[in-house]
Parts: structure tokens; sequence; C-alpha cells
């Protein structure tokens, strides 16, 4: 199960959300807004980016299709197929992702 902690305003926590969705990755979704024990485990894991995610015991902040299709295929044998190099450098502008 993937943790997702996100807010209410990020669009790219939206495109990560209905990417989930679309290809039946099983999901949690933690709202750092709404749920004050989301949020505190938000701060406890010194997370500074949403969308973040806890998959298989490591932490991602921010959201890089290509690479959690990588992940997904890895861990879940779930295949995504891969963004065009434009469209996921237009989201990587967007936000970085950091593994810890």
């Amino acid at each position: 199960m993937v943790e997702v902690f996100v807010d209410d305003l990020s669009s790219i926590c939206y495109q990560s959300l209905a990417l989930f969705r679309q290809y039946n990755v099983p999901h949690v979704v933690r709202n750092i807004v709404h749920d004050p024990e989301a949020r505190r485990d938000f701060y406890m894991l010194k997370l500074q980016f949403v969308p973040s995610f806890v998959l298989a015991g490591r932490i991602y902040e921010g959201f890089n299709p290509n690479l959690m299709g990588q992940l997904l295929k890895m861990h879940y044998d779930i295949e995504i197929p891969r963004r065009s190099e434009e469209h996921t450098s237009e989201l990587q502008s967007l936000t970085n992702l950091v593994c810890r």
C-alpha cells in the first residue's frame, strides 16, 4: 500500500491521485490539511513537499510519473505507460522528486 501525502491546493497531487486511480494502484490518501494525524506524520517524517509518497519503506517527495511507474512496476507489477519526454520535463519543472 502506497501512502500519499497531499493537500487541497496542489494540482500535482490531483494528477498523481488520478494516475493511481486509473491504474488501480493500492494507496491511502493522507490529507495534511484535514487530517491532524496525517499532518503530524508529515512533520515527523520531515517531509517538505506534496505530494509525498511512502512506498516499500522509502520516502519520495514530489511526483515524477516515469519514476513512479518504474517503482510501481517493481513493487506491484502495475504497468503504467511512460510519459513523453516533453510532458515529463514540464511536470519536473513544477516539482522535484527527492528520495530518502
